[in-house]
This record gives structure tokens, C-alpha cells and sequence, in this order.
């Protein structure tokens, strides 16, 4: 009987954790950019673009900078410990 409640237990907490991270993520401004050979960059990409097998792909999410503080963020491994 204990085993079963720890079962329950063990996959209530999962299903949580991935129904919490899944709104997370989903809530995000993520965005979707292609390489532009003419520019030498990266653009976004607008909905209904068509997608090839080759093309250079990176996902990103916009990051608000106002809570950053005035002087500036070093961005170092060490950053997210």
C-alpha cells in the first residue's frame, strides 16, 4: 500500500512540474530567426514563411532589460549560481 502511494505521489508531482513548466515556457516571447545571407545576420521571420531543410534556424525569447542594474551586467558562466 505504501509503494502505490508513493507511485500516486511520485507521478501527481510530475505531471504538476510539467503542466507548471509548460505554462511557463509557453508564456514567453519566443521568436524564430533565419540567416539572411545579405545582411550577415539573423532576422526574424514572420508567420506563414515557408521552412527548408537547410535553412539556419536559432529560436530566442526577448530579455527586458530594465531590471538590469545602471552600471551594467557582466554575463559570466557564473551568472546563474
Amino acid at each position: 500500500m505504501l509503494i502505490i502511494i508513493c507511485f500516486m505521489v511520485f507521478f501527481l508531482g510530475f505531471y504538476a512540474g510539467s503542466y507548471i513548466r509548460g505554462i511557463a515556457i509557453g508564456r514567453q516571447d519566443w521568436c524564430l530567426f533565419r540567416w539572411d545571407k545579405t545582411v550577415f545576420g539573423y532576422r526574424p521571420i514572420t508567420f506563414g514563411t515557408m521552412l527548408h531543410r537547410n535553412d539556419k534556424l536559432v529560436m530566442g525569447l526577448h530579455f527586458n532589460t530594465d531590471g538590469l542594474p545602471e552600471e551594467g551586467l557582466k554575463y559570466t558562466e557564473d551568472i546563474y549560481q
